[in-house]
């Protein structure tokens, strides 16, 4: 059983993401193991992470305790800018990572190769409405096939929309107005 765990260094978030194997999903999370959670994942924090990068563990959650396999720092680069989120693909058993205008697919397994990149995420027709921040990522199931649910935000960040792109190709799909801000 695995559980890969995402920090950005950006400063509004310390722990951002958390993708698990899906056969912890049952696990009861209490608050009580959460916070032991937390203060166990700040002793493996790099310090030295920078601005925009992302580091994430790997961590063995089989056994009674939590042990990191390994970690990483992924570069801004890989985003194209700042990291935005990550999500597991548990059909095809690949990760996919956002960055402001980019869409990753990678395999599941370090060293994450790359699988297919959506350089430019964000639909051209939503660009020029000035469209410019993908936000975090979620995978849902749709019509039997994996799908990305994602938020699209503008610079005001008061008319955000949520879009749908296919997990295969990393293809839009659809988007939809949301009736609330960014501070929502």
């Amino acid at each position: 059983l695995f559980m890969v765990v995402s920090f950005t260094s950006r400063h509004d978030e310390g722990l951002s993401h958390v993708v698990v194997d899906p056969k912890l999903q049952r696990w009861p999370l209490t608050t009580a193991l959460y916070v032991a959670f937390v203060q166990f994942l700040s002793q493996v924090l790099d310090p030295s992470l920078q601005f925009g990068e992302q580091q994430s563990v790997l961590l063995d959650a089989g056994g009674t305790e939590w042990k990191v396999m390994r970690t990483w720092i992924l570069p801004k680069s890989f985003f194209g800018g700042n990291s935005e989120g990550v999500t597991h693909l548990p059909k095809s058993k690949n990760l996919i990572y956002t960055g402001m205008d980019i869409i990753r697919r990678t395999k599941a397994t370090y060293p994450f190769e790359t699988v297919v990149v959506a350089e430019k995420g964000i639909p051209a027709n939503f660009s020029k409405q000035g469209y410019r921040h993908i936000g975090d990522v979620s995978s849902i199931m749709h019509e039997g096939k994996e799908v990305l649910l994602t938020s699209l935000e503008e610079p005001t960040f008061t008319k955000p929309l949520m879009m749908m792109f296919s997990a295969d190709k990393l293809e839009y799909m659809a988007a939809c107005a949301l009736n609330q801000s960014h501070s929502s």
